[in-house]
């Protein structure tokens, strides 16, 4: 229990048992680091969207594993996502059918298919506005562009 705590902080927060490193409680002070720097101006406005209802429904992101990089827009934006961390809902839910099928569904989106009315299907179902294609790309994705 206690190895995966640390192994899991290690992995998100770095050296986070030493003061001198910490950089503050804020969940955004990463987007300063080259390595995000070029999402930061999409991300706050998914955020600034959000919080001001003007996007109700989704966003859809590649799901990824737990303390990584992934599912970045749903956590800072608070827009709900289709599919998050696989453990996490995994354990949360005790079971991987629906999640599975989740995960299925998303892979689907970002698959180079052309059948457009499955993609349809999918953007439906689970209420998407928002996708996130590529680390620095937000793109909106709509019925009508489709």
């Amino acid at each position: 229990m206690f190895g995966y705590f640390f192994n899991a902080a290690n992995s998100w927060f770095g050296t986070w048992t030493d003061a001198s490193a910490r950089k503050g409680t804020s969940a955004l002070v990463y987007l300063d680091e080259e390595d995000f720097s070029k999402e930061k101006e999409a991300l706050l406005w998914l955020k600034e969207y959000s919080e001001n209802n003007e996007i109700n429904g989704a966003i859809a992101e590649a799901p990824g594993d737990s303390y990584t990089a992934y599912e970045r827009a749903s956590v800072i934006s608070g827009m709900s996502t289709p599919a998050g961390w696989k453990v996490h809902e995994w354990l949360w839910r005790d079971s991987l059918d629906g999640i599975s099928a989740r995960i299925s569904d998303i892979d689907y989106l970002y698959s180079t298919s052309t059948d457009t009315e499955e993609v349809k299907k999918i953007i439906k179902k689970y209420d998407i506005e928002q996708t996130v294609k590529q680390l620095d790309e937000i793109y909106t994705k709509s019925m009508e562009c489709v």
